[in-house]
């Protein structure tokens, strides 16, 4: 089953929707996706106010990955975990229980500097413009910072990782064809002038013959 909103798409294989509280829920593998940001556990609740999401609740295995500038992946998970949304993206996201972050470190948004993974009971995450900020870690933290020289590929990703961009629905797939953003309407071609025709030389005038001169009358 499909989910598309501007602010959130998403599938799951079980989806529930309380119009009295106006609260969905989702369950059997749900993937959600909002601006560059996808999230997935067992289970999902989302909780909406005035008609925008305002918070979601990923019960069991909740994942967050989000990329970066450079395309890199950053990564939360732990046994429950709380996202705020503002203005339809998430600004805060509460990690309770086996919280785990794997977050890079870059120079001016155009190289990376390290890596930083951490490992805490809860953490707390702050965002601004779908970006992380910081991480506040709550209790019995333990964190390391690995160079880029001394990056391996297994230290790139977390356990239970999975990116699945092509997963994600379109407004078309979800909603059909009818509901589709309307295409942009092609130019008219301009026509091409045709060439101005090249004026004809006129004719140059026909000379008139002379008049033949007459012999005189001679009167005798």
């Amino acid at each position: 089953m499909g989910i598309f909103r501007a602010d959130l798409q998403g599938r799951c294989d079980s989806l529930t929707y309380d119009r009295q509280d106006s609260v969905i829920y989702l369950s059997h593998d749900p993937v959600l996706w909002n601006n560059k940001n996808q999230l997935t556990a067992d289970s999902m609740q989302i909780q909406q106010r005035k008609g925008q999401i305002d918070q979601m609740r990923l019960y069991g295995h909740a994942f967050s990955i989000g990329q970066d500038t450079l395309l890199n992946f950053n990564q939360v998970k732990g046994r429950y975990m709380v996202a705020y949304f503002r203005d339809k993206s998430i600004k805060k996201i509460d990690v309770l229980g086996n919280a785990e972050s794997l977050y890079y470190a870059l120079e001016g948004d155009t190289a990376v500097s390290g890596v930083n993974k951490s490992v805490s009971a809860t953490m707390a995450l702050r965002f601004a413009d779908s970006k992380l900020q910081t991480i506040s870690f709550l209790t019995n933290p333990e964190a390391s910072f690995i160079p880029p020289n001394e990056l391996k590929p297994e230290d790139a990703k977390l356990k239970d990782f999975r990116w699945r961009p092509k997963e994600r629905p379109t407004r078309r797939q979800t909603l059909g064809k009818h509901f589709a953003l309307p295409a942009k309407p092609k130019k008219k071609a301009t026509p091409k002038k045709k060439p101005a025709a090249t004026p004809r030389k006129a004719a140059p005038p026909k000379k008139k013959a002379a008049p033949t001169a007459q012999k005189p009358v001679v009167k005798k």
